[in-house]
């Protein structure tokens, strides 16, 4: 969002629940915040933005252009113009409750959700037959805690969920793709390799089967546990250098991974044109 004002113009005091960076493109802007807990009860009621009545500032900056402020959420804030002024606002929100419960039931029931009907269990005859007893509800709750309780699958499923780019920074597989001995040719040649500049990377460790997993863009690739820096190398750089990965490409389990993600896309040499 790009924000305009005259002299002395403010929104007012306000809380948001996401990241943001605040970046002066024009003007100055005088910043105050507040990082005391707030309630909701608190706010302006009625209104879009989650107003403060009542603002008693802990800092202060003075932003001017090319300056650059950033807000964790929900730490009060209040932008004041000198004189006119924009200010590019970036937020990046987290997801949710709503959002990640509606994914992962729809990534269980396309991978893992048992076809099984509810049943009840056995019941004995009642007075009231529209009643529902605690049995039916102690099966209806077994039935879901059977479904959660896939500890490694609920792990990545996290590592993809939080790695999914959006719909218009979508990645695309080679055309034309590489054998695992060319793929580590041409790197040798290069010498570099980039990730690509819409590639999501994170990893996990295991607590379940021995293995390491690499999220990228909502898919995961898994790797012996014993993996030690590779993946935090690989998932913390932007450019990888083949002197520095040169022990980890002479072990097959490796070079295969680096190998597919030069054929799907996320990782490239400077001299590729997809």
């Amino acid at each position: 969002m790009v924000s305009y004002a005259v002299d002395q113009g403010s929104v007012g005091p306000h809380i948001d629940d996401y990241d943001v960076f605040l970046f002066q493109a024009k003007g100055k802007r005088r910043w105050k915040i507040h990082s005391r807990p707030v309630s909701e009860d608190e706010f302006i009621p009625d209104l879009d933005l989650r107003i403060l009545p009542e603002f008693e500032a802990d800092q202060e900056w003075l932003l001017e252009p090319g300056d650059m402020l950033y807000l964790p959420p929900n730490v009060a804030h209040w932008g004041i113009a000198e004189g006119e002024c924009m200010t590019c606002s970036v937020g990046f929100r987290a997801p949710t409750l709503h959002e990640m419960a509606t994914a992962w039931f729809q990534a269980a029931l396309e991978s893992r959700m048992p076809p099984q009907r509810y049943r009840d269990p056995p019941l004995k005859p009642q007075s009231a037959p529209g009643e529902i007893l605690p049995p039916s509800l102690y099966e209806f709750k077994a039935m879901l805690e059977e479904c959660i309780k896939h500890g490694q699958e609920n792990d990545r499923w996290f590592g993809r969920f939080v790695t999914e780019a959006k719909e218009h920074l979508q990645i695309y597989p080679r055309t034309e793709t590489l054998t695992d001995k060319a793929f580590h040719n041409r790197f040798r040649e290069q010498a570099v390799i980039h990730r690509h500049s819409y590639a999501r990377m994170a990893f996990s460790r295991s607590e379940h089967d021995g293995y390491d997993t690499l999220f990228v863009n909502g898919q995961h690739y898994t790797l012996p546990s014993d993996s030690g820096d590779f993946l935090p190398v690989v998932t913390h750089y932007r450019v990888l250098h083949f002197g520095y990965l040169q022990e980890w490409l002479e072990q097959p389990v490796y070079l295969s991974l680096l190998c597919r993600l030069y054929n799907d896309g996320h990782i490239q040499f400077k001299d590729d044109t997809e």
